[in-house]
């Protein structure tokens, strides 16, 4: 009989460069900073620290580096820490991403003159005999869903102003309403429509 000769290449396994350095023996420094955990700890948060075993499914864990003060937001500077410093800027981040998230529907709804910024800054439905709805716009789930995500984005709104209204020094009041109420009125594009400070329905030029 005659001989079957096989190549065999020996594979290893594929490791992360941080794991092959600090196999190698090399030293390296890492900052880890604070984290401060609250009171009632969630189970991410027992799981962090060791005391949850069981993984928990789907679970979010908000972490920052600058989690042991607040950022006041607008003087570039840090608020004075007090007692649920980590629950504020939880969240704050929550809700920042509530309004990230419905960005795109919401700018679709306005530039649809379904929804239009009120001088309030919120977020209001322009009535249809103000603009008559067209398309898709005229279906009642539609509509229904446009002012779900207009109550969202209210919501994350109002708390985020209040958050900033808190933190700010007195003589910044009227800086932090420009900033977290007026902007989205102010920044209305060409076509949109808005509530002015009179209740009134007008249209961006």
């Amino acid at each position: 009989g005659g001989f079957i000769f096989t190549r065999c290449t020996l594979l290893q396994p594929v490791r992360d460069p941080i794991e092959r350095i600090i196999r190698k023996g090399s030293c390296i420094s890492i900052d880890i900073p604070p984290i401060t955990l609250t009171p009632a700890r969630t189970a991410a948060e027992r799981q962090l620290i060791g005391e949850e075993g069981e993984v928990e499914e789907d679970g979010w864990l908000i972490a920052s580096s600058q989690s042991t003060s607040e950022y006041d937001g607008v003087s570039g500077g840090q608020a004075v820490e007090g007692q649920g410093t980590m629950t504020a800027l939880r969240r704050y981040h929550v809700e920042t991403g509530v309004i990230e998230f419905y960005n795109e529907p919401v700018r679709e709804y306005r530039a649809a003159r379904v929804l239009g910024e009120g001088y309030d800054g919120r977020l209001h439905p322009v009535p249809a005999e103000v603009a008559p709805r067209q398309g898709r716009y005229r279906n009642p789930e539609e509509m229904a869903i446009a002012a779900q995500i207009a109550s969202e984005v209210n919501r994350a709104r109002e708390w985020l102003y209040s958050y900033h209204s808190q933190n700010a020094p007195a003589d910044q009041s009227e800086d932090i309403e420009k900033k977290y109420l007026r902007r989205f009125y102010l920044e209305a594009r060409s076509g949109e429509w808005v509530l002015d400070e009179n209740n009134r329905w007008l249209r961006v030029r």
